[in-house]
């Protein structure tokens, strides 16, 4: 009886935790700062709630557990802050131990399937109320002027596609197409349709193509892809095709796409595909590969050392930017040599809790990834929760087998 009781308690703590990083998720997204400033503050303050909640709270039926934690938080530590800790380099630092602080969470959580919903979605309905209320203009002294949205005209309508609390509409888009396909893959609450149908509309109310893009690619895969072995390669398949690319846009930019009813070239046709993309892709990964030093693909440099403007197809130069708006090339640019790892054991984890119900949604992050530079980061942690939810929950693929869930 004692046990159950703790057992209780113990997961209504760890619900409470999910939370806690949820508002400072919220909190900062609405915070008036330029650049990571905000995103800095509240991962700092995510990393020391559960460094003290997991070495003082979790441990105490397993305290063998408690030097790991310490062993790998100074480690960590260590190796995030020397060379002496420098800005341009502290997201990426911050993100690691945001991973391995998360990933001895959800480890050590016995949350079930219901529970981890129910945060999921109460947080996701959170963050779209208040986005809703900034997108009607109905919060006074928010920047309106800084919003990356886009206007979009249907027939005499215009619209002003949706955008997160942030003040850009890549923060809701994959994150609405997730949580649709959360509830339409995982959850079996009684509301899970309403979500759906939330979460639908919010998404088409973005006006992106990709995540819907993504989002139709994930229910494909459910239907196509029965094992391990497929699931793989499919993954390894979306990492050739972007490098391949990569490379038609740096080897033959100008030569013309074959099976298409109308003349265009590799340059065009990614253009339009990637919307402008594709342009800072060709060009950021000639300076990773031609100007970057050994320290740099350890460390990594000042993302300012990948400016670039975006170069339409008949070379008009626009603005500059360092954003690849892309979450692989983000990371890789940041630490290679940590971000390989990192791939690597995700291919691995995928291929060990490989289910046909689970990997759409594997699928439509890695997926949705290319297009977009939030997903891994210290943005919205949503993608990195599911993804570590999946992976340390291998009863979930059990009880997916039995029929329970």
């Amino acid at each position: 009886m004692h046990k159950d009781t703790f057992s209780l308690a113990e997961n209504a703590f760890d619900k409470l935790v999910l939370f806690a990083i949820y508002f400072l998720f919220i909190f900062s997204a609405m915070l008036p700062m330029s650049g990571n400033a905000a995103n800095y503050v509240a991962t700092i303050l995510i990393l020391g709630m559960l460094f003290v909640y997991l070495l003082m709270i979790k441990d105490i039926q397993n305290k063998r557990y408690q030097i790991v934690i310490i062993l790998s938080y100074v480690i960590l530590l260590s190796v995030a802050f020397y060379p002496p800790v420098q800005l341009e380099t502290l997201y990426f630092r911050l993100f690691v131990l945001k991973v391995v602080l998360l990933t001895m969470f959800m480890s050590s959580t016995k949350m079930s399937v219901q529970s981890f919903s129910y945060v999921l979605n109460l947080s996701y309905l959170i963050y779209l109320f208040l986005s809703l209320l900034v997108w009607f203009k109905l919060v006074p002294g928010y920047d309106y002027a800084s919003v990356n949205s886009f206007n979009v005209n249907i027939g005499s309508l215009k619209f002003e596609t949706l955008f997160g609390i942030s003040g850009t509409t890549a923060a809701i888009d994959s994150y609405s197409g997730l949580i649709f396909l959360w509830n339409l893959f995982v959850n079996k609450s009684r509301y899970k349709y309403i979500l759906m149908f939330i979460s639908f509309a919010a998404l088409l109310l973005t006006f992106r193509n990709t995540p819907i893009v993504a989002l139709i690619l994930a229910v494909i895969v459910y239907f196509f892809i029965r094992n391990r072995v497929l699931g793989i390669a499919s993954l390894v398949g979306l990492v050739i095709g972007f490098l391949s690319v990569v490379w038609l846009l740096n080897s033959v930019p100008d030569a013309q796409v074959p099976f298409l009813p109308m003349d265009k070239t590799w340059n065009e046709f990614f253009w339009a595909v990637t919307h402008a993309r594709s342009s800072l892709w060709a060009q950021q990964f000639m300076i990773y590969l031609n100007d970057y030093t050994w320290h740099d693909y350890i460390v990594g440099p000042g993302l300012t050392k990948l400016t670039v403007p975006f170069v339409k197809p008949d070379g008009q130069i626009l603005h500059e930017t360092f954003n690849p708006h892309n979450s692989y090339l983000l990371l890789l640019y940041r630490s290679s040599v940590t971000s390989i790892i990192l791939f690597i054991l995700f291919l691995a984890y995928t291929m060990k809790t490989f289910s046909r119900r689970t990997f759409p949604l594997i699928f439509f992050i890695a997926t949705s990834a290319i297009t977009n530079s939030s997903l891994l980061g210290l943005q919205n942690p949503t993608y990195l929760l599911v993804i570590l939810f999946i992976f340390t929950h291998t009863r979930l693929q059990g009880e997916y087998k039995k029929g329970n869930v």
